[in-house]
């Protein structure tokens, strides 16, 4: 990327330098084309063969256009060279110039025209090698920079994803068991409702802040090129119950719970999809203040599993649609990180799933998981 944005500046450079060039020196070639093509008009009126200098050379032609002496330019002359009058004059869009004469030859009156041989010239060819070699210098001088900035930047992208991956190590174990200590005594039911409420408000931190912790090793390995599930049949009855469970610990009341009675196996990653509804689950209480949340798992044909997480809030605004899966973009009258529900979406997609967000009163979210074949089912 950075090597390729240096190497299109250079040629854009170059280009601009030609262009500026050629306008500049353009008064002096037509002076130059002015006395050559005076110089070659006398020589023909004396008889005399017209000598000029590379890389210039002359056309003599008759009234019908055919050549008496010198050289077609190759194509012949395709810019109205032969219908104007006598003097010099530079084709349009950079095209040769050229310098027009009509003298007399032998009674007869012919037109001369000086042009400078582009193709074959000794002289045109060494300046192109000079030219060529400069620019060429110069690209290998920008890619080099180039790598050298590319290297730069790796060096800091690395840097970057080992501290956020230390840090989200680091701060993974203490809040582990805060989180778990606090689910204990909420668990255990013991205490006065303000002493419930304090654990509770520490359950949910805790919970929330366990969740930003994983979104920054998931956005990491992401970017990294490490992130995987490993899929086994998973009973998708169990992930719902547990997350319900976890949100009715933090919020103090839990969502509504509909789940089919079968067992509903998908190929999945436990641990991914976890996460997964827990961003959703803890979306729909943070953006939809808690209002009606329900998970609802069900059938989506015979190859799939469908879960979805709703809740009667204000819904999505309009402007929050056109970035909602971009990372560190938040939304909602109390915004996050900008990361749960792109990181969610990646996940689903590496399980072969599709997460979109439905129209509807509130927030809609769904999720649709492949069902595992019956041989696979856990026993």
């Amino acid at each position: 990327m950075v090597l390729g944005t240096l190497f299109l500046f250079a040629v854009l450079v170059v280009l601009i330098h030609v262009a500026a060039v050629g306008h500049a020196t353009q008064p002096l070639r037509l002076e130059g084309l002015r006395l050559m093509g005076d110089a070659a008009a006398r020589d023909l009126a004396e008889g005399r063969q017209p000598r000029l200098p590379e890389p210039f050379v002359f056309a003599l032609m008759d009234a019908s256009g055919r050549l008496l002496d010198g050289r077609l330019p190759a194509g012949g002359f395709r810019h109205g060279e032969l219908s104007r009058p006598a003097g010099e004059g530079c084709a349009e869009r950079g095209r040769p110039c050229w310098a027009i004469r009509v003298p007399e030859v032998r009674g007869q009156s012919v037109r001369l025209v000086v042009y400078p041989r582009l193709l074959g010239s000794s002289v045109l060819g060494e300046v192109s090698l000079a030219f060529l070699g400069s620019v060429m210098a110069w690209l290998a001088v920008s890619a080099l920079a180039g790598l050298v900035l590319l290297r730069s930047l790796r060096q800091a992208d690395e840097s970057r994803r080992r501290l956020l991956a230390g840090l989200a190590h680091d701060l993974g174990t203490p809040l582990t068991s805060i989180r778990g200590f606090a689910e204990t005594r909420l668990s255990a039911g013991q205490g006065g409702p303000e002493e419930r409420r304090g654990w509770t408000i520490v359950y949910r931190e805790a919970l929330r802040m366990q969740r930003l912790v994983e979104d920054m090793l998931a956005i990491t390995r992401l970017e990294a090129g490490r992130f995987g599930v490993v899929r086994r049949p998973v009973d998708l009855r169990e992930v719902v119950v547990a997350a319900a469970e976890r949100a009715e610990l933090a919020q103090g009341s839990g969502p509504a719970v509909e789940v089919p009675a079968e067992p509903a196996v998908a190929l999945a990653d436990r641990d991914r999809i976890d996460q997964v509804l827990g961003n959703l689950v803890d979306n729909a209480y943070r953006h939809g203040g808690g209002r009606n949340v329900r998970i609802r798992l069900e059938r989506a044909g015979e190859a799939a599993w469908r879960i979805s997480v709703s809740d009667d809030g204000p819904g999505l605004p309009a402007e929050a649609r056109a970035h909602l899966y971009e990372a560190f973009r938040p939304w909602g009258a109390r915004p996050g990180s900008g990361l749960g529900l792109g990181i969610a979406r990646e996940i689903v997609s590496r399980h072969g799933g599709l997460l979109k967000v439905e129209d509807g009163p509130g927030c809609h979210v769904v999720v649709d998981l492949p069902a595992s074949p019956p041989e696979r089912a856990p026993r």
